[in-house]
């Protein structure tokens, strides 16, 4: 073999082994590039799953309340055929005595803290339903509609508006016996601190009317009138709201315990019963019972969310 041979061959195979290591390089650079995002999106996701802390609670409410989702839209966003783009939230259903059925609901429930299911902040400025930083919007038609499983709350821009129109919005439920055999009363509840519509005092403002359409969001440090029939006898109790009274007795030591507690006296034509009583602004706003109470027993409830009043 001449020299000039050998020279040749070595170069080529020095050649052949600087490419070969420029190719595992870039491969190698590909791969790890590759690894590299693969972890960046897995922290990523990671990070917005723990950065969610509506979903774990969500996910611990499921074990006693049935929890649905709906369909929110993303900042007012839609995909190229003009549909929302959303994101999945939360809600209790109307089967439970915390549930809520529309939007503007569900903004003073999720109030509690157990029940914080409202990431984005929503809150009522007047009528409207804004969210955190207040750009955007509940659609106002569909603040007020049923709520469904995976139906499409729509958003909108937001801009305040120079007068906001003073609005304070109520909520409604029904009383939840204990037992299947348990009639609950009728009864009427009002609060001194809310203006009503003349068709709402009407839509509530017979007992023989009053069944589904009880109000249930009040004030704290507001007085809350109730009417029961002339005849009832039970105790009245607000406890702080709990999921289950379940052989809880409710003896003297007991309703001591109670926030409030009190029975409901005839009116002076004994046409029907009133009690009334308030919640100091000192108590955390947030869901409480007002039990019905008879042979040292819960009959029924109406769960009631108490919240600041915007001053």
């Amino acid at each position: 073999m001449t020299k000039r041979y050998l020279f040749w061959t070595m170069a080529l195979v020095a050649g052949m082994s600087l490419f070969a290591c420029k190719q595992k390089k870039a491969n190698d650079e590909a791969e790890q590039s590759q690894e590299e995002q693969t972890e960046q999106v897995e922290s990523e996701e990671a990070q917005s799953q723990e950065s969610d802390p509506a979903a774990d609670i969500a996910e611990d409410l499921s074990q006693s309340y049935t929890i649905c989702p709906f369909c929110l839209q993303d900042k007012a966003q839609v995909d190229g055929e003009g549909q929302p783009v959303t994101v999945t939230r939360k809600w209790v259903g109307v089967s439970e005595s915390v549930g809520c059925s529309t939007i503007a609901d569900w903004v003073l429930y999720t109030q509690d803290p157990r029940f914080a299911l409202n990431p984005d902040g929503w809150h009522f400025v007047g009528k409207d339903i804004v969210n955190a930083d207040e750009t955007y919007k509940i659609n106002s038609e569909d603040a007020f509609m049923s709520l469904s499983s995976f139906c499409t709350v729509r958003t909108e821009k937001y801009v305040k508006p120079k007068t906001v129109e003073k609005y304070c919005h109520v909520t409604r439920s029904r009383l939840y016996a204990f037992a299947d055999d348990v009639e609950c009363p009728r009864i009427i509840t009002s609060g001194n601190r809310h203006q009503y519509a003349a068709d709402a005092v009407e839509a509530v403002g017979n007992l023989e009317d009053a069944e589904e359409n009880v109000q249930t969001s009040f004030f704290l440090q507001e007085w809350v009138n109730v009417v029961l029939p002339a005849d009832s006898d039970y105790t009245l109790a607000v406890m702080p709201y709990r999921l289950s009274y379940e052989g809880v007795t409710f003896d003297d030591e007991k309703l001591s315990q109670a926030l409030w507690q009190g029975v409901a006296e005839a009116s002076e034509d004994s046409s029907a019963a009133n009690a009334s009583f308030y919640l100091s602004e000192e108590q955390p706003a947030g869901f409480y019972d007002l039990l019905f109470i008879k042979d040292q027993k819960a009959q029924c409830r109406l769960t009631m969310i108490m919240t600041k009043e915007d001053k």
